[in-house]
């Protein structure tokens, strides 16, 4: 697509060649990165499961159809994306079990329950920081939408995260936005998912577990963050199995990883933080998306009462 997008930016009209099922992946890709209905060209089937004549036999009777489409009506191919609630938009209704019906139903949440973000819930969830709602952080590359504060404390609401945890959020959002991160990654068929580590004086006042069972889902703060990430993805990004998605199986909710200062203190180890150039009262959130070469981090501001 990376191709494709800098010839399409050049002027040159292009036609991507995908495997067959990565139409909705392709076009959200596109639209992410500011064209949307790129012309495609499915390959059919899995190269590594056909021999030479099969694969010749498909691209000539389908592939190569799309190609000379694609190349004189590309708009033909295009797959627009539905009209999105706004912001403030009541998208549902109801009691709790209707709402999470709902959610379910559309794909907004992860399978769990979640808690109504209503907009009452959302402005007192940032109200207690004084954040402007609608700054913006970024773009989620994957699918062109807005990363704001707004976004950030909705889905935070959801997983029940508690408003001392918004620097955390904004820190981790902000290296989803970062393109050195690469989060467009996120869905890849190899299932690459991130590991937050925080370091810091603070995480143990925000109520980070950062002794036994430090992985462990069970503590609230660790917990709700690590699936505030994950549903972020996507209800933001839109990493879901007709869009982004292409995990062959995936990974699990990973609860954020805190650091225990004092036993690091006490063995005369630094935490991992120091690694990358901060001091050990530096409150930091370190990201590492897997199969990535190195971590990618970025320090947290707390905000002060």
């Amino acid at each position: 697509m990376r191709a494709s997008i800098a010839a399409e930016a050049a002027g040159y009209p292009t036609v991507s060649l995908i495997c067959e099922g990565f139409a909705g992946q392709a076009q959200a890709t596109g639209r992410g990165l500011g064209f949307d209905g790129l012309a495609l060209g499915a390959v059919l089937g899995h190269v590594d499961s056909q021999s030479a004549t099969e694969m010749e036999t498909n691209f000539l009777a389908n592939t190569v159809t799309e190609v000379v489409q694609g190349l004189t009506d590309g708009a033909s191919q295009a797959l627009r994306p539905a009209a999105e609630p706004t912001a403030l938009e009541v998208v549902a209704s109801g009691d709790i079990t209707e709402i999470n019906t709902t959610f379910a139903l559309n794909g907004w949440s992860d399978g769990l329950p979640i808690i109504p973000s209503t907009i009452n819930r959302v402005n007192e969830f940032i109200a207690a920081s004084g954040h402007d709602p609608w700054r913006l952080l970024g773009v989620a590359r994957p699918s062109g939408r807005d990363i704001t504060i707004w976004s950030i404390a909705v889905n935070a609401v959801m997983t029940g995260c508690a408003p001392e945890h918004l620097p955390v959020l904004i820190a981790v959002a902000e290296i989803l936005a970062d393109p050195h991160y690469g989060a467009e990654h996120s869905g890849n068929t190899t299932g690459a998912d991130a590991l937050m580590i925080l370091s810091g004086p603070s995480s143990e006042e925000m109520g980070f577990n950062s002794g036994q069972g430090v992985l462990r889902e069970g503590a609230k703060a660790n917990t709700s963050v690590g699936r505030w990430l994950r549903l972020y993805l996507r209800n933001v990004f839109g990493f879901t199995a007709d869009q982004h998605d292409k995990a062959t199986f995936g990974n699990s909710t990973r609860v954020l990883l805190a650091e225990a200062a004092e036993v690091l203190g006490e063995i005369g180890w630094g935490p991992l933080s120091a690694d990358f150039g901060f001091g050990p009262t530096d409150d930091v959130v370190t990201m590492a998306r897997l199969l990535q070469q190195r971590p990618y981090h970025r320090q947290r501001g707390r905000i002060d009462p």
